[in-house]
């Protein structure tokens, strides 16, 4: 199975993160809500939910088209950022000069809706919200896997529902002078 890797423009705070369970979420699940009246950013709107932005896999291939697009952006009244998000499969991590490592999350193919950004309600999950890093998500791949685990066999409804960890970095912005 290829693992699936690329950009997302996301909002870098979205309006409703004050009323989740984890209010300090970054990680895949920022995706701005596709509204056909959206003032202001419909046209780039539509070219990334329908255009030539995303490959198949709803990712953007590539930093300079994810660029592009946050440029289309800046007109918007909400403020975007791009992140970088691969399925983890092991081996060495993505960091380096423009990638910063936020955690690990635990998510469904796109739309990227994700387990860690919308806790269940339930006591239990308190002992897994204290393993969130400041970013709302988790510093090791274990805790995120042992999640994975307890979140399939306590609280997922669709059994048939893919449920993957991702790598979740932001791309440190340079400024050129």
């Amino acid at each position: 199975m290829n693992k699936h890797q690329g950009f997302l423009a996301v909002l870098r705070f979205p309006k409703d993160a004050s009323m989740s369970r984890n209010t300090h979420y970054r990680g895949i699940d920022r995706l701005p809500p596709y509204s056909p009246n959206s003032p202001g950013s419909q046209d780039v709107l539509d070219d990334y939910v329908f255009g030539k932005f995303k490959d198949e896999a709803g990712l953007i291939p590539n930093l300079s088209l994810a660029q592009e697009l946050l440029r289309r952006f800046s007109g918007s009244d909400q403020e975007f950022e791009i992140i970088y998000v691969r399925e983890y499969e092991g081996g060495p991590d993505a960091r380096g000069p423009d990638l910063r490592f936020l955690g690990y999350d635990v998510a469904g193919q796109s739309p990227f809706w994700s387990v860690v950004g919308d806790l269940p309600e339930d006591e239990e999950i308190t002992t897994f919200s204290e393993l969130l890093n400041g970013h709302g998500l988790f510093d090791s791949v274990g805790k995120a896997a042992g999640y994975l685990e307890r979140y399939r066999s306590r609280w997922l409804e669709d059994k048939s529902l893919q449920l993957s960890i991702w790598e979740i970095y932001v791309v440190v912005e340079r400024i050129v002078v």
